[in-house]
C-alpha cells in the first residue's frame, strides 16, 4: 500500500456520540504532538491528534481578544501551521508530479512545433506562467501557512510574484494570434482558443491536416490530451478533501478553531466558511486590516491546534480507502501515465540529440 513520505499518525475518532467530549479528550490526551507528523506505524491504537496545550502546561493561550480587522502581532507563544508543501497522499501516486508535467508539457510542444513547420508555419508556445502562490499542489492544501507573509497580504500570494505574474499575462495577450489559417492547422479547425504565437512563414499548403490538427498528431503520439492529468484521480482527490473534512476528528478540531478564532473577534463555523468568505477571495483587489487580521488569527489557532496535521491525517486515511476501492482502475491509470512520461522522454531525447547534430552546422 502507498504510504506518504512524511506519515500522520492516526488521529482518534470521536464517535458522534460523544460530541460533547471530543474537545477535552482533544485538548488533555493530545498535548505532546510534535510539529513533524509523527509515524502513524509508532502511534498505536491511540493516535495523535490537534495539540491544544502550550510548552508551560494549561490552557492554549490563544492570544487576546481583539476588534475583528485589527492585525495582531504573533504572541510569544505563536506558532505557525505546518509547511506541507513536502508532504504527499496516496492518489498523487498517480498523477504526473511537477516535474513530469514540465516533461510532458514540452514534448507536445516539440511535436506540435515541428508539425506546424511542416505546413510551412513558425510557431512557438507562448512562454508557461507559474501562477503565483501555492508552490505546489500540497503547498496551500489545508490553508496558508506563512504568518511573515499573512501579515502583509492576508489571503493572497506574494506581491512582487503577482505583478510578475500580471506582466507576462500581458506579454502573451500583446502576441499576436495565429492567422485562421495558422489555427485550422493548429488545431484542425476545432477552434481550441486563439494559441498566440508566431505568425507563419508561409501560407499553409493545401493539403490535408492530421486529426485535431498539429496539437490532436502530438498528443496521440503523446497518448494523452491532458499532460497525463486523469479525471478519476483528480475527481477522488477533490473529493477526499471534502470527505476527510467531515471526518469526527476533523469536525473535532475544527470546532476548537472556531472557537480559538472567537477569542480574536472572528467568528467562522470552520476554516471552510473562512475559505469561502469572498473577501479574501484570490482575485486582485486592496488587501487591508480586516484580511490580514483574519489571517493571522486563522494561522494562530491552526498552528496551536494542529489543524493541519490533523486534517492531513485523515485525508490519507480517506485516500488509502479510495486506492483500495479502485485498485484495478488506477493501476490502469499508472501504467498508461509510465507509458505517456516514456513516450515525452522520447520526443525530448531526440529533440535534444538533433539540436546537437544540428549545432556544429549553425556555429
Amino acid at each position: 500500500m502507498h504510504r506518504p513520505r512524511r506519515p500522520f499518525a492516526r488521529a482518534l475518532a470521536v464517535p458522534a456520540t460523544l460530541a460533547a467530549l471530543a474537545a477535552l479528550v482533544l485538548v488533555a490526551a493530545l498535548a505532546a504532538c510534535t510539529a513533524r507528523p509523527p509515524d502513524r506505524g509508532a502511534a498505536g491504537s491511540g493516535g495523535a491528534g490537534p495539540r491544544a496545550v502550550d510548552e508551560h502546561g494549561g490552557r492554549a493561550m490563544l492570544g487576546r481578544p481583539a476588534v475583528p480587522g485589527t492585525p495582531q502581532a504573533p504572541d510569544p507563544g505563536f506558532r505557525e501551521p505546518s509547511d506541507p508543501s513536502q508532504w504527499t497522499l496516496p492518489l498523487l501516486a498517480y498523477r504526473p508530479g511537477e516535474e513530469q508535467r514540465r516533461t510532458l508539457v514540452g514534448a507536445e510542444q516539440t511535436l506540435v512545433r515541428s508539425c506546424m513547420r511542416r505546413y510551412g508555419f513558425d510557431w512557438a508556445p507562448s512562454e508557461e506562467i507559474p501562477a503565483p502562490g501555492p508552490r505546489n499542489a500540497m503547498d496551500w492544501r489545508y490553508g496558508i501557512h506563512d504568518a511573515r507573509l499573512a501579515a502583509t497580504r492576508g489571503y493572497q500570494p506574494d506581491q512582487a510574484q503577482q505583478e510578475q505574474y500580471d506582466r507576462a499575462r500581458r506579454a502573451v495577450a500583446a502576441r499576436p494570434p495565429l492567422s485562421a489559417e495558422g489555427r485550422a492547422v493548429l488545431t484542425g479547425g476545432t477552434g481550441a482558443g486563439p494559441h498566440r504565437g508566431k505568425g507563419p512563414a508561409v501560407r499553409a499548403p493545401v493539403r490535408a491536416v492530421p486529426p485535431g490538427g498539429c496539437l490532436g498528431e502530438a498528443r496521440s503520439r503523446l497518448g494523452t490530451a491532458s499532460h497525463g492529468s486523469s479525471p478519476l484521480v483528480e475527481g477522488l482527490l477533490a473529493d477526499a478533501l471534502r470527505q476527510a473534512a467531515r471526518e469526527p476528528a476533523v469536525r473535532a478540531v475544527f470546532r476548537l478553531w472556531s472557537q480559538c478564532m472567537r477569542t480574536s473577534g472572528y467568528r467562522y463555523a470552520d476554516p471552510l466558511a473562512l475559505a469561502a468568505d469572498p473577501r479574501f477571495a484570490r482575485t486582485p483587489h486592496p488587501v487591508g486590516a480586516v484580511e490580514t487580521g483574519t489571517a493571522l488569527a486563522d494561522l494562530r489557532c491552526r498552528g496551536r491546534l494542529r489543524v493541519t496535521e490533523v486534517w492531513y491525517g485523515a485525508e490519507v486515511r480517506v485516500q488509502e480507502r479510495a486506492v483500495a476501492a479502485h485498485a484495478a482502475e488506477l493501476a490502469a491509470v499508472r501504467e498508461g501515465l509510465d507509458e505517456v512520461f516514456r513516450n515525452a522522454t522520447e520526443v525530448v531525447a531526440q529533440s535534444r540529440a538533433f539540436m546537437e547534430i544540428k549545432a556544429p552546422a549553425i556555429g
